[in-house]
């Protein structure tokens, strides 16, 4: 997993975006939840009490 971290940092450096490790795994879960939650929209169900 370090090194998938690692080289997403490389990306991002190199587009001068500087980011910490603690942010391309908050990134990654971010956009998981995302999907996930999207996938059980269209599906008629939803992760959230509120929506």
């Amino acid at each position: 997993m370090n090194f998938a971290i690692d080289k997403a940092i490389a990306i991002l450096e190199e587009k001068d975006i500087f980011v910490s490790s603690d942010e391309i795994i908050s990134g990654i879960e971010n956009g998981v939840y995302k999907l996930k939650n999207n996938k059980n929209k269209e599906k008629g169900f939803s992760s959230s009490p509120f929506s």
